[in-house]
Formats: structure tokens, C-alpha cells, sequence
């Protein structure tokens, strides 16, 4: 099968080039560091031609000329173009089964409907697809709108990070390195979510009546000072290379349940420390822990790992028990919270422990007592 062909001029020669590189009589052609296509004569120096480069809105890839459309890579009769990246670079082969491949240096970006923005020599089109990974990668899918089955996979390779967004919310983002060798960063546009059957964050939004999303991978720890961090897994492809970075974020927040009952809900910061209305929810229990000095209010969490393995942690919030206008008051140092524990049911309190002062507490008239249990656990 003869390949499509299209023509370049420059001064006074003309170029009949086809879809896999060849040149006609006058050798081959490919790309360059500006996007130009350079034929490289059998005699002579090489040409180099300016064209545009965009994808239409059928995810297909066009060449153009002025305002002359050349070629659509994506409607070759016969071919089943394919399309990777490599540090940012766009990696094009006209057709899967062929050898021959071009590349595209662009500037990369996502829009507030998760389309991919690819912006070439100052052009800038979408490709209408989708982000979504098992395991915390991130991956861009899409296809050919009018060849369904030509799908094609864009993967990045960098590390989870944090932005605010436009009103100091909270969002991920993804450092990935370019061919210019600078960092250049994706910012998703949705919420941060916790999974709660997990503990792992995730990222997940709607497209097209479709959940899609990203199911991070990553180590959770809570701090007693209510601060989130989240330690992200380092990801390798089957080949060793490496596909993931492991990066930390860190969340400040503050509780925002009423109660010690079911899940621990923490509403995320700003970086001037107002509410940004994000909450995540941890699945876990409310329980008392003895500390190094006093009687504390614990939380334990179990996190699922990747392998599907689960470890538990459990941590102590800096905090004092009181006793408040005839109620047991949790007052929490960092926030200045208090939140109510109901006697006999939260908290239950006997006659003064001789043996460990952690467990006593002054009542309003000076009275001290013991405390018996809180929340569930016994001393």
C-alpha cells in the first residue's frame, strides 16, 4: 500500500513527503528541537520547514501549512497511528506497526474538564480523554473518536505534590521533568479525597457520567497536633524504570466531628490557617491512651497497603481532659476546641488514683478524681 503523501515547498523546490518519513527522490524527513519538518536530501544540505501542529477534535493529529491542512495522521486508511511520551517529549509513529517515528517537543497542561492540553510552537489543542490509575500513576488515556479501538497511553514520569488553588484549597499536582530540563507541573483540578475502605488518598472526579480517578498509593501518618502527612510509594515500571517519585505532602487541619464516635474528619487548612472546606475522612476509632505525662485522647487507623497487606497505627492528640461548668470537656492545646465527654458513656470517673496521677482530674470545687476509663479503654 502506497503511503499518503503531501507536499512542502521552500523556495523553489518541492518536497512530496509520505506518512512514514520517506521523502520521495529526495530522501527522508523527520523532525526537529522546533517542531520544523527537516527532509535530509541524498545530496545536498538539509531543509528545514516551518509547519503547525495540532490535534483536532477527534484526538487526531494534523500537520498543517498556513491555514492549509496537510495531514491527518489519524485517517490514514489502512494505518493505526500511536502516540507515547518521554519526559514530555510527544512520541508519534504514524502507524503502530512501522518503525518509523517523529517527535513533538510542547508545553502540557489540564483544563477544568480533564482535557489534555498540548501546546506546540504556540498552538495550543485539547485531546479528550482521561486520567485514571489503580496505582497512583499518572497516566492519561484517549482514543481515536473515529477509531475506537486506537487507543493510546500518555504517561508521566514525576511526583505527587500540593497547590492551592484559586481559593487557597487544597490540590495535587504532579512535577514532571521536560525535555528543556526544567520541572513543569500538572494541577488537577478536583478535590482531594480520602477512601475510606483504605486509608490511601485518592483523586477522583466525574467525566461524562463516568468516576474516574487516581488511587494513590502512599504511607498516611497523623501527627497529635491534628497535622496530616502523606508519604507517597515510589513506582517502577516492569523494567526497573522509575515511574513514580516518592514525595511527602502535609496537610494542616483541624477536627471538625462533634463527638469520639466513628470516623476522624479533618477539615484541611489553608496556608493562612482558614478552613478550606476540603475534609477528609479517616476510618478508624476514637480511644484513651496514656501518655508520657497525662491522659490522652488516641485515634487507631488501619492503612492498606498495595499489597494488600494492612498496618495499624495509633496516635495521641495534644490535649487536656477538664472539667467544665458540670461537664468533662476535651480541650484541644493547637485549635482551642473543646469537645464534650459524656460521663458514663465516653468517660468514667471514680475515686482519686493514688498510683499514677495521668489518671486523675480536678473537678470544678477542687475535688480530684480518678478516671476509670475513656473511651472505650479500661486503666
Amino acid at each position: 500500500m502506497a503511503s499518503p503523501a503531501f507536499a512542502l515547498k521552500k523556495e523553489q523546490e518541492t518536497f512530496e513527503l509520505d506518512a512514514l518519513g520517506g521523502a520521495g527522490q529526495a530522501g527522508t524527513w523527520t523532525t526537529n528541537e522546533k517542531n520544523q519538518i527537516v527532509i535530509q536530501k541524498n545530496t545536498g544540505p538539509a531543509v528545514a520547514i516551518d509547519v503547525a501542529w495540532r490535534f483536532n477534535s477527534d484526538n487526531q493529529l494534523i500537520v498543517s501549512e498556513g491555514d492549509k491542512e496537510l495531514l491527518n495522521f489519524g485517517a490514514l486508511p489502512g494505518f493505526r497511528s500511536s502516540f507515547q511520551t518521554r519526559d514530555g517529549v510527544l512520541l508519534v509513529k504514524p502507524d503502530r506497526k512501522r518503525t518509523f517515528e517523529f517527535t513533538l517537543r510542547a508545553q502540557w497542561s489540564l483544563d477544568a474538564e480533564h482535557d489534555l492540553l498540548i501546546t506546540v510552537n504556540g498552538q495550543q489543542s485539547k485531546i479528550d480523554g482521561f486520567i485514571n490509575d489503580p496505582s497512583g500513576r499518572f497516566l492519561y488515556l484517549f482514543s481515536n473518536k473515529k477509531k475506537p479501538l486506537e487507543t493510546n497511553v500518555l504517561g508521566f514520569v514525576g511526583g505527587w505534590g500540593k497547590e492551592e488553588g484559586p481559593n487557597g484549597e487544597p490540590k495535587l499536582s504532579f512535577t514532571f521533568k521536560g525535555a528543556d530540563g526544567a520541572n513543569h507541573k500538572f494541577v488537577l483540578p478536583g478535590s482531594i479525597v480520602m477512601k475510606r475502605s483504605t486509608n490511601q488518598l485518592a483523586y477522583s472526579y466525574n467525566k461524562r457520567n463516568k468516576t474516574l480517578g487516581v488511587q494513590l498509593q502512599g504511607t498516611l501518618l497523623i501527627d497529635s497536633d491534628f497535622r496530616i502527612r502523606y508519604v507517597f510509594d515510589r513506582q517502577k515500571s516492569a523494567s526497573g524504570e522509575p515511574l513514580v517519585n516518592s514525595t511527602m505532602i502535609g496537610f494542616a487541619a483541624e477536627i471538625v466531628r462533634p463527638n469520639f464516635q466513628g470516623d476522624l474528619e479533618l477539615v484541611l487548612k489553608r496556608e493562612d490557617g482558614t478552613n478550606s472546606g476540603t475534609t477528609l475522612a479517616i476510618g478508624g476509632s476514637f480511644s484513651g491512651v496514656l501518655g508520657q505525662t497525662t491522659l490522652l485522647v488516641g485515634f487507631a487507623y488501619s492503612q492498606t497497603t498495595a499489597s494488600g497487606g494492612a498496618i495499624r497505627r495509633s496516635v495521641g492528640f495534644d490535649g487536656q481532659l477538664q472539667f467544665q461548668e458540670n461537664e468533662v470537656v476535651w480541650s484541644f492545646e493547637t485549635t482551642g476546641q473543646t469537645l464534650s465527654l459524656e460521663i458514663g458513656a465516653h468517660i468514667k470517673l471514680g475515686e482519686k488514683n493514688a498510683l499514677d496521677g495521668r489518671l486523675n482530674l480536678q473537678m470544678a470545687n477542687g475535688e480530684v478524681v480518678g478516671v476509670t476509663a475513656l473511651l472505650g479503654v479500661r486503666f
